[in-house]
């Protein structure tokens, strides 16, 4: 029985660590020719996600991944976010080569290197790597799942150190008494013995523990978000007070908010189409137009079928709806609450100006061009 327990939690973490990698993926293709094949199979998911008020928030970005808010303590952290992802890669890798050369050269236990101070220093870093991924590409889905991801780690490390143990007996168990499981100095062991040493070991504590990391994390993220959203360059045009618009990465030079006042009345039109409020986005880079469509589930193949004009500035319209009673979309009167988690944002337009002149063309997609999701990025 226990050989059959531990072989089907190995299978349970090992499926873990794969939803967990095929939603990741998303930060990795999103800007390759796979990207179409890829959002095929994951926009459905995240629409799927958009049809209720109780998961809907699921897709949505706890940090700024689009834009430059005016917080120098974001700029830090998505920089300490590419840190952790590619620091953790870079040292999974060197420890899985000294890993396999010490088992299939030496035929011996791994004691060097990291593994002198962890005995699990491979996991260890996927986790400080899974972590950098989240904050690059930080869906709460994502660092949901990669909480799920750390968890099926701690299940597979449970497993492997019994095999290590009847496989390598007394050997295994010098090398790993006192050696704490993936951080020096155990500071995850102390904590948990310091706030809840008082209740008995085993699955009642862990999933004390479990509840307190959850509750944490997410609070944390939740306040991330905050944080993200009230730094973010917005402004609500006087001429237009059902229009919020959002200003990603302008440019020095950028007049602000002439340029929000003129664009707020050049998609006049469109409010009220989905909602009430309406949200614009200034973009002054194609680029990052690009990428901010591809986010908002237009296929990345359209943008070779069409090419995205030369411009001074594209505005990007959306309608807002929120979630209601029955998880049914209701219109939303205040556009600030446009940001929030529980709306959803549907493109209604894309116009831009060009160098030359200061009237606003259209800038059309095809009709099929959005896939299964198609709520607009409020970060």
């Amino acid at each position: 029985m226990t050989m059959i327990g531990d072989r089907l939690r190995r299978l349970a973490a090992l499926s873990t660590l794969g939803v967990y990698l095929l939603a990741i993926l998303e930060v990795a293709v999103m800007s390759t020719p796979f990207a179409a094949y890829y959002y095929a199979a994951y926009s459905p998911v995240l629409g799927l996600l958009q049809r209720s008020a109780y998961s809907g928030w699921l897709s949505a970005f706890f940090v700024t991944h689009l834009s430059e808010p005016d917080s120098a303590f974001l700029a830090g952290f998505v920089v300490f976010g590419r840190v952790l992802a590619y620091g953790g890669l870079s040292l999974f890798v060197v420890h899985a080569i000294y890993l396999y050369w010490m088992k299939f050269g030496r035929r011996a236990v791994a004691s060097k290197m990291l593994y002198a101070f962890v005995r699990h220093p491979q996991y260890a870093c996927l986790m400080v790597a899974g972590l950098g991924f989240a904050i690059m590409w930080p869906r709460f889905v994502n660092l949901i799942l990669f909480m799920a991801m750390s968890a099926a780690y701690f299940v597979l490390v449970r497993v492997e150190e019994r095999w290590m143990l009847a496989r390598h007996g007394a050997g295994y168990r010098d090398y790993a008494e006192g050696k704490p499981m993936f951080l020096p100095g155990n500071p995850g062991g102390r904590l948990v013995r310091a706030l809840f040493g008082w209740a008995p070991a085993g699955r009642m504590r862990g999933s004390l523990v479990a509840t307190a990391v959850f509750t944490s994390v997410m609070a944390s993220s939740c306040g991330l978000r905050a944080y993200s959203v009230a730094s973010l360059r917005t402004y609500r045009p006087v001429t237009s007070p059902n229009t919020l618009v959002i200003a990603l990465d302008p440019p020095a030079a950028a007049e602000l908010d002439d340029v929000a006042s003129r664009a707020a009345r050049a998609v006049a039109s469109t409010e009220g189409a989905g909602g009430s409020s309406t949200l614009v986005y200034l973009i002054w880079d194609a680029k990052l137009l690009r990428h901010f469509l591809i986010d908002a589930g237009v296929r990345r193949d359209v943008f070779e079928e069409i090419e995205i004009p030369e411009a001074r500035v594209f505005v990007v319209a959306a309608s807002i709806r929120a979630f209601g009673a029955a998880d049914r979309r209701v219109r939303v009167d205040a556009p600030e609450a446009a940001l929030g988690m529980r709306c959803l944002r549907r493109l209604e337009g894309i116009r831009y100006q060009t160098a030359e002149s200061e009237d606003w063309h259209e800038f059309r997609l095809p009709d099929d061009a959005v896939l299964g999701h198609a709520s607009l990025p409020a970060l």
